[in-house]
């Protein structure tokens, strides 16, 4: 494992973490990532979709978010804006309020080849 965040959660199927580069202008960026070695959906364990669930839940409740996104990247990285050859989810939760000035979140996805 090449993260050194703390893990959060964890059970046979994923780990869960903070991204060591959250994206601009968010409260929370976590990351999902499956302990196997997939690099596409079609690898997933067909149980590991209850686990990915009940992770995202838990961090719902666990800490109070009302508003998010979730992302999946996976395949090739030059083609999914991605870092890792590896599946992995993206629970992104935006810093908002009446005192903050904040754009969009733009999120990359794929790259020119050339």
């Amino acid at each position: 494992n090449e993260h050194d965040r703390p893990i959060l959660y964890k059970d046979e199927f994923w780990f869960v973490t903070t991204n060591i580069k959250p994206y601009e202008n968010t409260k929370h960026h976590f990351l999902l990532i499956s302990k196997d070695h997939a690099e596409s959906l079609i690898d997933l364990h067909p149980d590991s979709g209850n686990s990915l669930l009940y992770f995202l839940r838990k961090l719902e409740t666990d800490y109070n978010i009302d508003s998010g996104a979730i992302i999946f990247r996976f395949g090739d990285p030059l083609y999914n804006g991605g870092s890792v050859n590896h599946l992995h989810a993206h629970l992104i939760v935006p810093d908002v309020g009446p005192d903050k000035d904040w754009e969009k979140l733009k999120v990359k996805l794929g790259t020119n080849p050339k």
